[in-house]
């Protein structure tokens, strides 16, 4: 007998815990389709996920998809969760089959909306909705959502929620501009330059002399006294005049003695 690969078993049911994950949006990529019927006879498609990060990356969560043409609501989801994984409504103009449509949806990823519920008395995960990635909040905690802020912000929990900022202090008006500098006083007028002084007038040499005109003499006519000479100074030097005046005739002919 051969040998049951039940690693290979266990992987394909899905873990090895078989607990559901948490609820909450997952980014899931499809790895495994089918294209079959319902049991109404309807077409019908089954999917295999895997979840792409995370600490549940890796967990297979399966799914449906049923094609109801007589519920326009039933349409309405079946198409706005296909264009969520990139099958639009251009794909669909194209007029695929069924296992057109499966093979077109291998490979492609969205976000998912996992819910838990029960089947034959068994806890199990179920993909509720389909949105294009990046729509959704990504959990929190371990596959669920994220956790409420701690009350106060204290030790462990996240930190309080920022008060609201006071509006920055209006800016200051510009400083008044510089008043304009003071006419100045006009100058005082020049003061005349005041006249050179004079040179000083130089010393007047007195006038010269005039030179005594000689004595006139003329026949009948008295003659200007003549001046009187020194005399002789007697040889004795006493206390006499050594100048002695001599008196000479008028009209004498004969020469001073000097």
């Amino acid at each position: 007998m051969a040998e049951i690969p039940w690693d290979e078993l266990m992987d394909a049911a899905g873990g090895s815990d078989y607990a559901p994950i948490p609820q909450g949006d997952y980014d899931v990529k499809v790895i495994e389709t089918e294209a079959t019927k319902s049991s109404t006879d309807k077409p019908m498609w089954k999917i295999t996920t895997a979840v792409l990060n995370g600490p549940h990356e890796g967990r297979k969560i399966w799914t449906q998809q049923t094609l109801t043409m007589d519920n326009p609501d039933a349409l309405n989801v079946f198409f706005r969760q296909m264009a969520a994984a990139g099958l639009t409504g251009e794909f669909f103009k194209t007029k695929p089959s069924n296992q057109q449509i499966a093979d077109a949806l291998l490979g492609r990823q969205f976000r998912a909306k996992v819910t838990i519920r029960e089947w034959q008395g068994v806890p199990r995960n179920n993909i509720k909705q389909w949105n294009p990635m990046g729509a959704g909040a990504m959990p929190g905690a371990p596959g669920g959502p994220p956790p409420p802020p701690a009350a106060g912000g204290g030790p462990g929990g996240p930190p309080p929620p920022p008060a609201a900022s006071t509006p920055p202090p209006a800016a200051a008006p510009p400083p008044p501009a510089a008043a304009p500098p003071a006419a100045s006083a006009p100058p005082p007028p020049a003061q005349p330059a005041a006249p050179a002084a004079s040179a000083a007038p130089a010393a007047s040499t007195p006038p010269p002399v005039p030179a005594a005109a000689p004595p006139e003499q003329s026949n009948g006519s008295a003659a200007a006294a003549p001046t009187p000479e020194p005399a002789a100074a007697p040889a004795g030097g006493g206390g006499e005049n050594p100048w002695i005046v001599q008196e000479r005739p008028t009209g004498s002919a004969e020469p001073p003695p000097f």
